[in-house]
């Protein structure tokens, strides 16, 4: 049976609003071409769908049937098409917890001064989601020594040595009167820079087993320890960039650095928020090589 989704839409209207002109207004045409057009439903359907009564026009039975039947398909649809209309104004991000605390926290009011129509929301975690099964997912921002994903972009590859205070750096004689927080990887890797490795470039003779350390779960918590001029952190210089950009925190030694391993940017392919996920992915690269 052919019928006409414009008639359908109309009918919708006038039913929700109840009232012939209302729906006109908001469908910008006459209340006469209303008329005509539930009228052509009607005839399509055999039913009579309005009762039209001097001054009101009331759904009969079969049209309370119709009109609950389609309402919230029309419902659905104004959801996905705004949906699509705010695709430009929001983001989700998955990233890890390292990076959000350490490296964007500090940054996002910039960020969202400088895109204030982008809405931007953070999930973390240990474990990378399937951006297949997550097209809601605009970016990832991924850390691992490898490219982890066939579109992925790198971002940076970070350096690891030990940072403090300058007022706990000059309290320091030798490596050996330091205290020192260090991050115990929630997934362990091969590849996975660690204090001995660092000592072994910074101070040859130094016995790892000897340092009095003290190990955290997260970085930030290391970081703080550091912040707080009680310790020496043995951290990412990515994640504390913007510490040691403000004087907050020095490096021990500049020329004492090892290499670790590497962030990497994904635009999740499938999703339908390239165009913020883009904007994001640039500024965050434009931030990272200023540094």
């Amino acid at each position: 049976m052919p019928y006409s989704l414009k008639a359908l839409k109309t009918f919708e209207a006038a039913a929700r609003l109840g009232s012939f002109k209302a729906a006109a207004e908001e469908l910008l045409i006459t209340p006469t071409a209303v008329s005509h057009q539930i009228r052509a439903l009607e005839d399509t359907l055999g039913l009579k769908l309005f009762e039209r009564l001097t001054r009101a026009t009331n759904l009969t039975h079969s049209g309370e049937v119709l009109s609950s039947r389609i309402a919230p398909a029309f419902a659905a649809i104004e959801t996905a098409m705004q949906d699509f209309l705010d695709s430009d104004r929001v983001l989700r991000a998955t990233m890890t917890p390292a990076f959000a605390a350490n490296w964007l926290a500090p940054r996002q009011t910039e960020f969202n001064r400088n895109f204030p129509d982008i809405r931007l929301s953070v999930e973390t975690g240990h474990i990378p989601l399937d951006l297949a099964r997550n097209k809601d997912i605009g970016i990832a921002i991924r850390y691992s020594a490898e490219r982890p994903h066939p579109n992925a972009s790198l971002l940076v590859r970070e350096r690891f040595s030990v940072f403090g205070t300058a007022a706990y750096l000059s309290s320091l004689k030798g490596l050996g009167d330091a205290h020192f927080a260090v991050t115990d990887w929630q997934q362990p890797t091969g590849t996975a820079p660690d204090i001995a490795d660092w000592l072994g470039a910074a101070a040859p003779g130094c016995d790892p087993v000897k340092l009095d350390i003290s190990r955290f779960d997260q970085e930030h918590h290391a970081i703080s320890l550091a912040l707080s001029g009680q310790a020496l952190v043995f951290c990412s210089d990515v994640l504390v960039s913007n510490l040691v950009g403000n004087g907050l925190l020095h490096a021990f030694d500049e020329r004492s650095q090892i290499e670790g391993l590497a962030y990497w940017t994904i635009l999740n392919p499938d999703t339908y928020q390239k165009r913020p996920a883009e904007r994001f992915r640039a500024w965050v690269s434009s931030k990272i090589q200023a540094t």
